[in-house]
């Protein structure tokens, strides 16, 4: 284990159902499978959950409360503003963008090269909550 690396990441969505899907395929793209969550937790948690684990991490989901569950995520109020998750290769990046295309997400930026740092390639698109998510090949990061 190394320190300070992301264990998991909670996100609320507004619809579970609607989230699982887009989640089951954009997660399994990065290797992630989803797994089950013991009923005994979401009874001490007081809600639904669902829960993915991939490389070294773990991504739940659970429904917003009232009166949250009509209210899409703002990502330039406090808290989140988006979630990148890496992948290995520009091809990579190319290939998660026709995925999804192909479950109609709406994408915000198209795969491009960005001027954060040499070589940055990456695709931005939102999940059915409004949540901001990239998918990004860095190549500074393969060293």
């Amino acid at each position: 284990m190394i320190n300070g690396t992301i264990n998991h990441i909670a996100l609320t969505v507004t619809v579970l159902e609607a989230s699982k899907k887009f989640y089951d395929r954009v997660l399994g793209f990065f290797g992630y499978r989803q797994g089950q969550v013991p009923q005994s937790t979401q009874d001490q948690m007081k809600t639904a959950l669902l829960a993915w684990t991939g490389p070294g991490s773990s991504v739940t989901l659970r429904p917003a409360k009232s009166p949250y569950q009509n209210i899409s995520h703002q990502r330039d109020a406090a808290g989140l503003n988006h979630l990148a998750f890496a992948l290995d290769s520009r091809e990579a990046v190319d290939s998660f963008y026709a995925l999804l295309k192909e479950i109609g997400c709406p994408i915000l930026d198209e795969p491009a090269e960005y001027t954060y740092a040499p070589g940055y390639y990456a695709v931005y698109f939102l999940d059915p909550s409004g949540i901001k998510l990239e998918a990004v090949y860095w190549p500074k990061q393969d060293k």
